[in-house]
């Protein structure tokens, strides 16, 4: 199976980024995107039956609207000052992949996305400053006793995910950017600290697909574009607010330029 973003869609996509106002002072959005996206091919038997493919690609809207919601976070954080060190990191490891002479013309494949690390790592440290989805609720099954507490079955439980990945005691600076966090060496042991799509029995079942698809995208901008702000903005100064999905009150604008090699 393989997804194909035309070039238009792409375009309509960055413009409906909330949050994010985009300032193209030299040439339009048009101009800039001048390829189509083509998303890797799903292997059958990684997703498993047919009721499951069923299952997955009934979420792939849901999993979008995240998506471009990690997009336009990454996006400015990629452009502000306080983080450049790491889009330039970026960018040299996608040189190392595709090398300088075709970097910005070999399309992506699944098997490139295997050695985007660092880009992952990127992505892994922005959900956890601007999970996706802030708060989830459960209930529970069965009496459960956490220290001195006991939660009784039938009891509605809210985890507060944005709390937990900006908590000090499991975080170290946790308004701080840094990928490295993310290191094997550095994030084990910390499976339950980090929950950007939930975890256990009903966690996000589009998880990867948004992986993959968060990783494709931002590799094909940042090997073609280069991100700016006029005025870097401190994270601390960043005012969300929570709907269904984590926002910013606020646009955070982002001037994009043609990358030249």
């Amino acid at each position: 199976m393989v997804f194909v973003i035309k070039r238009e869609r792409f375009v309509d996509a960055l413009n409906s980024c909330d949050g994010v106002e985009f300032l193209t002072p030299r040439c339009s959005m048009k101009s800039l995107v001048s390829s189509t996206i083509i998303l890797p091919r799903f292997v059958r038997e990684e997703i498993g039956q047919s009721n499951n493919v069923n299952t997955v690609l009934s979420k792939f809207g849901k999993v979008t609207v995240i998506v471009l919601f990690l997009l336009n976070r990454k996006i400015f954080l990629i452009a502000s000052r306080c983080v450049s060190l790491c889009s330039e990191k970026v960018y040299e490891e996608l040189l190392e992949i595709y090398s300088k002479e075709t970097v910005q013309s070999t399309p992506i494949e699944y098997n490139d996305v295997q050695y985007m690390q660092y880009l992952e790592r990127v992505i892994k440290e922005t959900m956890r400053i601007f999970p996706p989805v802030p708060l989830v609720g459960r209930k529970v099954v069965n009496n459960i006793k956490l220290g001195k507490v006991t939660l009784l079955q039938g009891t509605n439980v809210t985890v507060n995910i944005i709390k937990l990945h900006r908590n000090e005691k499991y975080w170290s600076n946790p308004l701080t950017f840094d990928p490295d966090r993310f290191l094997p060496e550095n994030i084990k042991n910390k499976s339950y600290c980090y929950v950007p799509f939930s975890i256990g029995p009903r966690n996000c079942t589009g998880m990867k697909y948004a992986m993959i698809s968060m990783k494709v995208i931002l590799a094909t901008m940042v090997r073609t574009f280069v991100f700016k702000v006029k005025k870097s903005i401190d994270l601390k100064e960043i005012k969300l607010k929570s709907d269904l999905t984590l926002t910013v009150e606020k646009p955070l604008k982002v001037i994009i330029e043609k990358r030249y090699t």
